[in-house]
C-alpha cells in the first residue's frame, strides 16, 4: 500500500502536501475510491455503455479477434471503475443530471474512439477527466444561454478554513458560482476542477494538462482568487 495512504487500512490522507485539505464532506471516505466518491452513476448509463460490448456471436466465448482482445472489452475493463468519477465531475460542470448523463457517455464514446487509435494513458482517471472537462466546455460554448444552476459540492471542495479566500466561496450562490467559474481562464478552470472537483494530486492534474506542476500550482492559486474577486460583491453583500 502506498505511504501516502496512511499507516492505517481505511485511513485517507492528503495525497499532497502542497494542495490544502479538503473539507471533511469531500474527503475519501471509507470504502470508497480514492477521490471520495459522492454519487453513483445512473444504472441506465451503465447500462447503455455496457452495450459497446455488442452482441456475443453464437457459440463465442472470450470475445478476441484472433489472439487479440477485442477492444471493447479492454476498453471497458480498463475505465469502467473510472465512471463515478466522470459523473461527479459532469455533475458539476452541467446543470441538470439528465445533462450530466449525456456528458458521461459522450465521455466514454470519445475515450474509446482514442483508446483504438492506440492511446491508452498509464492511468485513465485523469485522461477521461480531462476529456470530460473539454467536452463540457464545448457544450457550454454551444448552449445559447449560462447554466442557472450548479450543485453547492463545488463550492465546498472549494472552501477551506486555513484559506479566508476559499472559506468565502462557500457561502456563495449556486448560480453565480457556475458562471465565475466559467468566466474563468482555461487553464485555471480545468486546475480547479481537476483539484478541488476530481481529487488529483497537482502531479496528477499536471500530467493530465501537460504542463509542468509548478504552473498547476500556479493556475490553482490565481484561479482560487479570481473567483473569490469575482464574487466579492456577494460575498460582502451577505456579510453585511
Amino acid at each position: 500500500m502506498r505511504r501516502e495512504r496512511g499507516q492505517r487500512a481505511g485511513t485517507a490522507t492528503n495525497r499532497d502536501p502542497v494542495t490544502p485539505r479538503l473539507p471533511s464532506l469531500m474527503r475519501p471516505r471509507a470504502r470508497t475510491a480514492w477521490w471520495g466518491r459522492e454519487r453513483k452513476v445512473p444504472i441506465a448509463v451503465r447500462a447503455d455503455l455496457s452495450h459497446m460490448r455488442g452482441n456475443r456471436t453464437r457459440g463465442a466465448g472470450v470475445r478476441r479477434v484472433g489472439a487479440m482482445v477485442d477492444p471493447r472489452e479492454e476498453f471497458l475493463g480498463s475505465t469502467m471503475g473510472a465512471m463515478d468519477l466522470v459523473y461527479n465531475i459532469a455533475r458539476r460542470m452541467v446543470p441538470s443530471v439528465e445533462d450530466a448523463q449525456d456528458l458521461v457517455q459522450d465521455t466514454y464514446l470519445a475515450a474509446f474512439a482514442a483508446w483504438v487509435k492506440g492511446r491508452k494513458p498509464d492511468r485513465v482517471e485523469p485522461w477521461l477527466a480531462t476529456i470530460c472537462l473539454n467536452l463540457a466546455r464545448s457544450r457550454y460554448r454551444r448552449d445559447a444561454r449560462r447554466p442557472q444552476e450548479v450543485p453547492m459540492e463545488f463550492a465546498q471542495a472549494v472552501a477551506d478554513p486555513s484559506d479566508p479566500e476559499r472559506e468565502a466561496l462557500a457561502s456563495l450562490d449556486a448560480a453565480a458560482l457556475r458562471r465565475a467559474m466559467w468566466a474563468l481562464e482555461e487553464g485555471q478552470r480545468v486546475a480547479l476542477a481537476l483539484v478541488d472537483i476530481a481529487g488529483l494530486s497537482t502531479r496528477e492534474a499536471a500530467r493530465a494538462m501537460g504542463t509542468p506542476r509548478g504552473t498547476v500550482l500556479s493556475r490553482l492559486h490565481r484561479g482560487r482568487r479570481s473567483l473569490a474577486r469575482l464574487l466579492g460583491d456577494q460575498v460582502k453583500g451577505r456579510e453585511a
